[in-house]
């Protein structure tokens, strides 16, 4: 369907004969800023200062959405027939900005087990450190048993951990502020993309440009994950080493150990055999959502068609549906432009039952002693009428007009009768007419001048002549279009 309104909208810019498609730039972040315009036939855009869309029949219509976030946010137009302009009501954009912004997308952290680690020997050291966001590899010589005494020792390895630790629950705040921006709907794009920039520069100063290059990007969140996890299992071995060979001696020395071991019981809960992948998981995301941003256009592009019934073209925007989101598929913002079709008066047919009735009365002739008799005929015609109507445009429920039918009687005699006047149309898509005026039909009457009453002795047939009189008709008829469209 897609394809097919763009293949007119393609159409419209090289034919001459084609309508002009119109053209509206909408800015989500302002829609203050909105700007209508109309294509022409050279593919030029001539801008309008008016709020409404106006067309001549069937329009192609682009809405180019901008500062518009696509990961946080469908837009669908809809196209109103014969609503009433008061009972569309735009959002309060105040009070949804105000709850956008509260809004926070749950970050997804680190979920460890507690499974015990599994030992890797003794620490290694790393001669080569790559130059990729450099500060967020460990550095393996400070696991180096000190050659001061074993208390330090204590001190050094505990210190070691809760640093690292540390930094992992850094990351895990970046992840959660950046998610926080990726479905953030409140901010320009320019504006968005800077500030997560800023993020990434909190992380390291080369990280914005280091996960910028995707498969660069995949090589260094595995090596970062690999790194830190190896360097917390040989922190932790190296502390339970130390702890497993705690003297015997005073009391407070006693105390230390005994502390170093609770601190042990809690590191085992967050440093086993998951570690590494939990790493690369926290960090993969941290990639992914800095280049959602990046690639996000913040710019959507909508196509449809108006026709000449549409009284409103309502832009709708909703949350979309995402299981870290709250309020997915709630709409957010809503924005109608009002269509008006170039011309005053609209023209549609319709179909229905016309009741006829003629100046002088239909009268059947025969002869009785000589004499002309006129016996009396349904004065009041039925016939099935086809109109053609000339309404004013408007929203009212009422509109005022005019129409031309033609009838055909439901009685023995077929002619067919002209039917003109005013047409008063009720509801806002004009399904009801009511028809009432003159009518030109085909009467039968006495023809060589002779008269009701007359004598008439030959022995001929009496003279018929058919001719067209005036009369009167009224009529009840239904929309053709409001017909198909139900």
């Amino acid at each position: 369907m897609r394809h097919t309104f763009a293949f007119l909208f393609t159409l419209l810019a090289g034919s001459v004969l084609a309508q002009k498609a119109v053209y509206i730039e909408y800015d989500y972040i302002h829609p203050t800023n909105t700007r209508i315009g109309y294509i022409g036939i050279n593919n030029d855009t001539v801008f309008q200062g008016k709020k409404f869309v106006k067309i001549k029949g069937a329009t192609p219509c682009v809405i180019r959405l901008m500062n518009y976030n696509q990961e946080a946010l469908q837009a669908k137009g809809v196209l109103h027939k014969g609503t009433n302009l008061d009972s569309v009501s735009s959002a309060n954009f105040s009070s949804f900005f105000s709850t956008t912004l509260g809004l926070i997308a749950p970050s997804v952290g680190i979920n460890f087990s507690n499974i015990l680690p599994k030992s890797r020997g003794q620490a290694k050291v790393r001669n080569a450190i790559p130059v990729d966001m450099a500060p967020l590899y460990p550095n393996f010589e400070l696991l180096a048993p000190p050659t001061e005494n074993q208390e330090n020792a204590l001190v050094k390895y505990d210190t070691l951990i809760r640093g690292k630790l540390s930094d992992i629950g850094r990351w895990k705040m970046l992840l959660n502020r950046l998610n926080q921006l990726r479905y953030n709907t409140s901010f320009e794009a320019a504006e968005t993309k800077q500030r997560c920039v800023l993020l990434l520069g909190t992380l390291t100063s080369d990280a914005a440009v280091a996960l910028k290059d995707e498969v660069k990007a995949q090589k260094a969140v595995q090596l970062l994950a690999r790194e830190n996890a190896e360097y917390l299992r040989f922190a932790l071995l190296s502390f339970e080493k130390e702890v497993a060979n705690a003297p015997r001696g005073a009391a407070e020395v006693v105390d230390e150990y005994e502390l170093a071991k609770e601190n042990i019981k809690e590191y085992q809960k967050y440093i086993n055999s998951n570690t590494e992948e939990d790493l690369r998981q926290v960090m993969e995301q941290i990639r992914v959502g800095y280049q959602s941003i990046l690639n996000n256009p913040f710019e959507s592009h909508l196509t449809m068609i108006i026709d000449e019934r549409t009284d409103i073209l309502q832009l709708n925007t909703y949350r979309l549906s995402n299981e870290n989101q709250k309020n997915a598929g709630k709409m957010v913002q809503s924005q109608p432009f009002f269509v008006k079709t170039s011309g005053n008066v609209a023209i549609l047919n319709s179909v229905g039952i016309g009741l006829i009735r003629f100046k002088e009365p239909i009268e059947t002739y025969f002869v009785n002693a000589s004499k002309i008799v006129g016996t009396p005929s349904d004065q009041v015609l039925p016939s099935i009428s086809f109109y053609l109507h000339f309404v004013s445009r408007g929203q009212g429920a009422l509109k005022l007009g005019g129409h031309f039918g033609v009838g055909i009687p439901l009685s023995e005699s077929k002619s067919i009768n002209f039917q003109f006047g005013p047409t008063l149309t009720i509801g806002r898509q004009n399904g009801i007419c009511l028809n009432f005026g003159m009518v030109a039909g085909r009467v039968s009457r006495l023809g060589g001048g002779l008269r009701v009453g007359d004598i008439y002795t030959a022995a001929t047939t009496l003279p018929i002549v058919t001719r067209y009189e005036w009369g009167y008709q009224i009529g009840l008829s239904f929309n053709v279009a409001t017909l198909l469209k139900r």
